[in-house]
């Protein structure tokens, strides 16, 4: 979980250098090499999640939606840095930034057996 509440803060922060740059900015190429990188350990994240599987561990919707969410943030900045200024792909990435902030403090708040299942009756003594 610390992983994705890392990323969940640097996509919050980012979301205003996303919003007023464009391709002739200066730091547009480092905005873009962010929100790549963001993309990219959000990716492995949700992979990871996948393999917890395989210990019969189980994650909580909110959890998965939290990880699919910092996918979408990323996916969407890349679309507002490639296509430029368009009011429905800024309000699409105001929606995904509030719900990562909801999902990140809920989580955050709630015991981890909240959010992860833990089944150990497979277990051999």
């Amino acid at each position: 979980m610390a992983e994705g509440d890392k990323i969940a803060a640097g996509l919050i922060r980012l979301y205003f250098d996303v919003v007023i740059t464009n391709k002739e900015s200066p730091n547009f190429n480092e905005v873009s090499k962010k929100v790549d990188e963001y993309a990219y350990e959000a990716l492995l994240l949700k992979f990871r999640l996948k393999s917890c599987r395989r210990w019969k561990v189980k994650s909580s919707t909110e959890v998965q939606l939290l990880f699919s969410t910092l996918r979408d943030f990323c996916n969407v900045s890349k679309q507002i840095l490639a296509m430029g200024e368009k009011p429905e792909l800024k309000d699409k990435l105001l929606f995904f930034k509030k719900e990562i902030e909801r999902l990140s403090t809920h989580l955050f708040n709630q015991d981890i057996e909240k959010s992860f299942t833990f089944n150990t009756s497979s277990i051999e003594e």
